[in-house]
Order: C-alpha cells, then structure tokens, then sequence
C-alpha cells in the first residue's frame, strides 16, 4: 500500500505522546444543556491537540466521522493557529520540495479554479462502504408507467453496449413485425435466451406504438434504496460560499462584513459528508470548529431524518462562545427573521460548553486552587489503567470504587482539597474494607500508601501511585 512520507513525519506521528491530559470544566451558562456532561453534544474551548486528549478517557474509539478543515500550510506566519512556517525543517520543505506560492495561490495564470477538494481517509478503506444517498424527487420523476404495468413506475434503460458479448449479436423481432439488431460495434447485454424470458416477463420496452429499439425496464420498486455517491458534487446540491456566508450572518452578529469568514462551507455540504459517513447515532467530530457550521449541519439533519447524531466542536479562538456556540445557540433555538436567509423556527437540540483546564502533571498542581476534581481525574484514571470509558453511573464514592471492566476493579482514594490530600493513603483499614476479591484483579490508585508488599499481596491490591507527585506537592504546600 502506497504510504506518505514527509520530513519530520515521526515527530508528528508521536508529538501527541509529550502532549499531558488536561482537565475539562463545564461552563454551564454558555451551553444549552441543564446538567453539562461529556456524553451531550460538545462545544470545547482551548487549544485544539490539548482538548482532542483530553477527550480521549470519553470518546475512544466512538467517534464515527471527522470533519475538519484546517487553516495550515498557508504560508501565513501570522495566522491564529500554530502555522509557522520558519522552522529550518520547514524552509528547506518549503526551498527544496514545493514553492510558497503554491500554498497561497490567488491569482490564476492559466485556468480559474471553479471547484474545491475533499479528502477522503478511512481507518480501513477495505472494510468501509459509503451509505448510499438518498434519490432524489428528481431522479424518481424519471419513473413512469405509461403501460399500466402492475408493478408501478418504471425506467427504460439501453439494452446494448460497446462490450465485446460473443452472443450479444443476434436479431429480435417487435410486437409490430419490425426487426432490430444491434449496430455495428455494439451488442446485447443478454443473451438471447435470457433476452426472451425478460420479453416474457414484460420487461421489454418496445416503445408506446411497439416499433422502437428494445430497452429494458427498471422497476422503481426493485431498484436499490438510494445513490452511489459520485465524485461530482455540483453546487445546487451541496451550496456554496455565497450561501454559506449567508447562513452564518443570518445566525451571528458581526459589526463590519470583514469580520465574516471568507471560506465559511454551507451546511448543505456537510450534510451531504453526513449521509455518506454517518448512522443516526453516530458522533462527529470538528476540531477546527470555526463559526460552528458542523453543529448547525448535524443538528439540522436529525430533525429531517429523526436521528442522534452527536457534535464534538473544538475551537481555540477567544469567538469559542461569542460566535461558534453562538451560531449553535440560535441554529437550536430559531431567531427572529425575514426573508427566506433566517432561521423562523429552531432546529432542537442542546449542547455542553467546556474550557479546558490546566495540565494534570506536578508542575500545574504547585497552585492549590488547580487540583482537577474527582470526576475529571477518576476518567483519566480509568481510561489510562483499562483504555475504556468511565461510566459515571458505576461510580461509588463511598468506596472509592470508580470502575470496573471484566476482569479488573479500579478505586481512586483522593480528594480536590488540599488539606485533605494530605490524610489520604492506601492504609491497612482501606484494604479491609474492600470487597472479596474472588479472583479480580484490584488496582488502587492513591497519594501514597502504608501498606508493603506482603500486605498488599495477603490482601489482593494493586497499588499505583497518583500519575503525578501529586503527594509531595501538597506535603510541601
């Protein structure tokens, strides 16, 4: 298999491993959601790589469609997002490899660009099919019943082709006595038996007076439930610019038109990635949210189709609440509008809205008020012992117990206060208290513990410490 290979590609493939989990915290007033939570659709502040992993504990392995489109490779040094272009490693890419200009191209020498590209990855590209599209009321009107046949509305399609059929070369005769074959270069895609029994089945189309070149009919009823996606898809089926900015204006405030995004997509072209690449309950995924155009195309293909397509947005910018949950606010809701750009009646649906929080390692825990709350660190506990999800419900604090898996039992003995901390081990009372193990294994994860290894042995725990030295941190405070 045919594989992409860049410099500094090994970097990239494991920067995300020098990346620390950082802790999410629910802004509750910005989001839509009474009771914010991880598992409602997502809107999230902060850095775009940070918040992807921070995600991870909730979303690994669930998410079934991502759409981005990402401001980089533009040459533009001044650029928001991290697009530096003056690395040595990038100026001899960027000397040797390709031109700069043909990163920010406007201008056309030859031949105007009147079309974008998508690109389309697939985890494995053997095993994954496209969902088929919905026909359109157009391509159904192409079915007609001029026959009364019994069967319904039907298409005519051309029963020759240029395909060598070594007995495709054969003569019919019509209901009205005339003869046909096919012309030179072409042949019958049937057989001539096969092409008697369709006669006999009144699958042959002979024209309204029975004096036409054979065609076969295609029943309406028979033919497959929606459209193979083309490669082609012509703006009055998936928008454009023009309509897109008007979408958003209709949904945000802006002050001067310059503020408007200038590559902002129609929601109709998103929709369309929807149908091909999602399930009703799929989870889709936008980290380089911009206006918010992802949530607005999910949210209005759920209403149209009764689906729970789920929205994670995630935006570094300081417009995260101002414009992309904005945009999101009103798209569920519905605003006040005339004319036919506006929204009259809301979309449905509701959101979380979360920043992301400081780093979980020593050197963001020196601040007492930064300690990550039990909830947030017993997800990142979990998902790094068993690479599953928490499950919220299965939590019982009394016992520290925040999980467990087929095989393994996790308890987490910590507390986001400070002096509390400081009291808090694995001690001998804690491993009495514990439940009969009955062969499972037990991790606790604590601050310290004053148990060794004989005891933790007699009595069937695990110990980890805390994935940072989150003890000694708080000792010295």
């Amino acid at each position: 298999m045919p594989r992409l290979h860049f410099k500094g590609r090994a970097l990239v493939e494991n920067h995300h491993l020098t990346v620390p989990f950082h802790e999410l915290r629910a802004v509750p007033e910005p989001g839509l959601s009474t009771t914010p939570s991880l598992h409602d659709n997502l809107v999230v502040h902060g850095d775009n790589l940070a918040a992807l992993k921070a995600l991870q504990p909730t979303l690994y392995r669930q998410v079934r469609c991502i759409y981005i489109d990402p401001p980089y490779n533009t040459g533009n040094e001044n650029w928001v997002y991290n697009d530096n272009v003056n690395s040595p490693m990038m100026r001899e890419w960027l000397g040797k490899t390709v031109d700069r200009d043909d990163l920010t191209r406007n201008t056309a020498r030859h031949f105007s660009q009147d079309h974008d590209f998508i690109l389309v990855y697939a985890r494995d590209a053997e095993r994954w099919t496209p969902n088929k599209l919905r026909r359109s009321e157009a391509a159904k009107s192409r079915y007609k019943n001029p026959d009364a046949d019994p069967r319904g509305p039907w298409a005519s399609s051309d029963l020759t082709a240029r395909n060598y059929y070594s007995k495709g070369t054969y003569e019919v005769t019509s209901p009205s006595g005339k003869t046909f074959k096919p012309s030179i270069g072409n042949y019958f895609r049937v057989s001539p038996e096969n092409f008697a029994e369709l006669e006999k089945d009144g699958r042959i189309w002979w024209g309204a007076k029975g004096r036409s070149m054979p065609r076969l009919k295609r029943f309406l009823s028979e033919v497959q439930e929606g459209v193979v996606p083309q490669t082609l898809w012509p703006w009055r089926d998936v928008g454009h610019t023009q309509a897109a900015k008007k979408e958003l204006v209709a949904l945000a405030d802006f002050e001067r038109s310059e503020d408007v995004f200038d590559t902002v997509k129609p929601t109709t072209l998103i929709r369309r990635i929807l149908e091909i690449a999602t399930d009703e309950d799929s989870i889709v995924l936008d980290s380089f949210a911009g206006s918010g155009t992802t949530a607005h195309a999910v949210l209005a293909q759920n209403k149209q189709d009764g689906s729970r397509r789920r929205f994670v947005l995630i935006e570094c910018e300081d417009y995260a609440d101002s414009l992309t949950a904005e945009r999101v606010r009103r798209a569920a809701r519905g605003v006040p509008s005339s004319g036919d750009e506006g929204l009259r009646e809301g979309l449905g649906g509701a959101f979380s809205y979360f920043e992301l929080g400081g780093p979980m390692r020593e050197e963001s825990l020196l601040d007492a008020g930064n300690l990550p709350t039990y909830e947030a660190l017993a997800g990142y506990i979990f998902f790094t012992a068993t690479g599953e999800e928490l499950r919220p419900a299965e939590m019982d604090r009394s016992r520290s117990l925040i999980g467990s898996t087929h095989s393994t039992d996790v308890f987490l003995v910590y507390e986001p206060d400070v002096e509390r901390l400081k009291l808090l081990a694995l001690d001998l009372a804690f491993a009495k208290a514990l439940p009969p193990a009955n062969g499972r294994k037990r991790v606790v994860f604590a601050p310290t513990k004053y148990l060794d290894e004989c005891f933790l042995n007699r009595y069937e725990v695990e110990f980890c410490q805390l994935p940072f030295e989150i003890y000694r941190v708080v000792a010295d405070s």
